[in-house]
């Protein structure tokens, strides 16, 4: 079962690693930029497009089976290229799906490349694109409570994030579980490139979001986090697993 466990992952890794071709899309993801470069899709048929959450998953996978990180770089860099102007980072052509938590995907999927591949002038170049999406982007969605707050004064409420159907609001866990996620891999990419003070800041930062998380929406009569804290009363494995990866949730 192991070993097919395995083939399974690396065929399927196989069929959407491929060169972007805007032809060979669904019509909203025309991308001149990236024509003719190897990419991670996220679907051997449909949406053929790089979505930065696949590659979080599917890069993990091509490192170990293909040794192809030139697909996730390609990807990585393109959607910090097209960085908006207040720190926010597309998901994928044609970089305007406002999808609230594939930019910290984009965090997470940076330094797996880093730590995978070495590739340290990939996390020097594109350290700037970094600090503005976690310095700026992220501090204007954050609370008072230290927590990522989805439709803050009103914003943000036709966004949606991978689970489309959801439309998910308020203070979700498992955005600010990737958020401390994200924090923590962005300090260990600061360490690399010897940014100290922005490693420590971002440290604390994790800490107290981590705090926050186990003080507003843990769920003590279930034994696990809340989806939300507004709506109906929901346990979500996305939240609850991340608080796990992330170090949130106590042993």
């Amino acid at each position: 079962q192991l070993n097919q466990f395995w083939y399974d992952a690396s065929y399927t890794d196989e069929l959407v690693t491929d060169k972007f071709r805007s032809t060979d899309v669904d019509p909203f993801g025309e991308s001149p930029r990236l024509d003719g470069k190897l990419v991670i899709l996220d679907g051997a048929k449909r949406d053929r497009l790089p979505y930065v959450g696949d590659i979080s998953v599917s890069g993990r996978t091509d490192y170990l089976t293909h040794d192809v990180g030139a697909a996730v770089r390609n990807v990585l860099a393109d959607l910090a290229d097209h960085q908006r102007g207040d720190g926010w980072i597309p998901p994928s052509p044609p970089y305007t799906l406002p999808l609230f938590d594939y930019e910290l995907w984009w965090v997470i999927a940076s330094w797996d490349y880093v730590l995978y591949t070495g590739n340290t002038g990939y996390a020097a170049f594109y350290y700037r694109n970094l600090v503005k999406l976690l310095d700026s982007w992220c501090p204007s969605v954050t609370d008072s409570r230290g927590l990522l707050d989805k439709g803050l004064n009103g914003a943000y409420l036709g966004w949606s994030d991978f689970c489309f159907p959801c439309q998910r609001t308020g203070e979700v866990t498992y955005y600010n579980a990737l958020y401390a996620l994200a924090l923590l891999d962005a300090a260990r990419l600061a360490t690399t490139l010897g940014q100290g003070s922005d490693a420590t800041r971002w440290q604390q930062r994790e800490a107290g979001v981590a705090s926050a998380i186990n003080t507003y929406l843990w769920d003590p009569a279930a034994g696990a986090y809340l989806d939300s804290a507004v709506g109906a009363t929901r346990h979500g494995q996305d939240g609850n697993g991340l608080a796990i990866l992330a170090g949130v949730a106590s042993p």
